[in-house]
C-alpha cells in the first residue's frame, strides 16, 4: 500500500469531518471538553492517506507541557489498525521528542481494541479509573464553619486553574483553555470560599436524566476539613430531583481520599472502569 503520513492543516477540515462521520470507522475519542477539530493547528495532528484518501487520523497535542494525551485515533479497517497506528505514532513520536524533553504520551482506554493496540505499542497501565454512583440514601447535613458556596463565573477560571494545578499531578491537570470549554458545557459549577478566599471548586454536567461530577478540587492545605464534602452535598441538593435518576463521578482507583469522601456520602462503585495507559518518550 502506498501510505503516507502528513500534518493536517485547516484546508483538510471538511475532509476530516467527513471521514469522522464514516459508519465503518474504528474510533477512539478522549473524554474531554474539546472536539477533535478544536485541536486543528496544533501538533501532532496527523493524517494517514492512501492515494490522498484519509485512512486514519491521530491527534495528540499537549495541553499541559510534556503530557500528550491521545485526543483521537480513528481508522477504517480493524485489520490494518495496528499498522495505521504504528505509522502515525512513529511520526508523532519524532515531533514530540524534538519539541519536549521527558515527554509522556497517555490515553484513556475504555475500548478493548484500543487498550490492546496501546499495550502492543509499548504502553503500560498507569492507573485505573472507576465510576461511582450515588444511591440516593439521603443527603447529610454539613457543618464546616464559616464558608460560602457560590456560582462560578468566567472571571474565576484563572483561580480555578491555579487550584487545579496544586491539587492534581501533572498528568491530570487542565489548562485555562480546557476550563473555558468546560465552563461552557457544565450545568452547575460552584466555588467554595473561606474568609473570602476561593479555596475549592466543583464542576458538574447534566444530560437528560443523568448528572455527573466532572471536577472537584480543594487546595491541599484545606483538605480533610469537610470542604469537598460541602461542595458535593450542595451538588446533590441541586440534582436530587425526580427528573434526575442517576448521579455519578469518576475517580482514580488508588485515590483513597476521594473514594472515602464519595462512599461516605452514599456513592457506590459500579462495574464501569477503564485503564489509563502511558508511554515514556526520550
Amino acid at each position: 500500500m502506498n501510505l503516507q503520513v502528513r500534518n493536517a492543516d485547516v484546508s483538510d477540515s471538511n475532509r476530516i469531518k467527513t471521514f469522522l462521520r464514516r459508519k465503518d470507522l474504528f474510533i477512539h475519542r478522549h473524554l474531554d471538553w474539546r472536539t477533535p477539530m478544536d485541536w486543528m493547528g496544533e501538533s501532532p495532528f496527523l493524517l494517514l492517506e492512501k492515494d490522498r484518501e484519509i485512512q486514519a487520523v491521530l491527534i495528540c497535542p499537549a495541553e499541559v507541557e510534556g503530557i500528550f494525551w491521545i485526543r483521537l485515533f480513528a481508522g477504517i479497517e480493524i485489520s490494518g489498525i495496528d499498522e495505521y497506528f504504528d505509522l502515525l505514532f512513529i511520526e508523532a513520536g519524532k515531533w514530540i521528542m524534538s519539541h519536549s524533553k521527558d515527554a509522556i504520551v497517555t490515553s484513556i482506554a475504555y475500548l478493548d481494541w484500543m487498550r490492546n493496540l496501546l499495550l502492543n505499542h509499548g504502553f503500560s497501565v498507569y492507573q485505573n479509573v472507576v465510576q461511582l454512583q450515588w444511591m440516593g440514601t439521603g443527603i447529610p447535613k454539613v457543618n464546616v464553619g464559616e464558608i460560602e458556596i457560590r456560582p462560578m463565573k468566567r472571571g474565576n477560571l484563572h483561580r480555578v486553574t491555579e487550584i487545579d494545578r496544586f491539587c492534581f499531578e501533572k498528568i491530570w491537570r487542565h489548562s485555562i483553555e480546557a476550563f473555558e470549554s468546560a465552563f461552557e458545557q457544565t450545568s452547575y459549577s460552584t466555588l467554595l470560599l473561606k474568609d473570602k478566599e476561593i479555596i475549592a471548586f466543583q464542576m458538574s454536567t447534566s444530560q437528560r436524566r443523568r448528572a455527573h461530577i466532572a471536577r472537584l478540587a480543594v487546595l491541599p492545605q484545606f483538605q480533610g476539613r469537610g470542604f469537598g464534602t460541602a461542595l458535593v452535598v450542595d451538588m446533590l441538593r441541586r440534582f436530587n430531583k425526580p427528573l434526575i435518576n442517576e448521579i455519578t463521578v469518576n475517580t482514580q482507583q488508588d485515590n483513597q481520599n476521594s473514594l472515602r469522601l464519595y462512599k461516605r456520602l452514599g456513592f457506590v462503585e459500579t462495574n464501569d472502569s477503564f485503564p489509563i495507559l502511558i508511554h515514556h518518550l526520550n
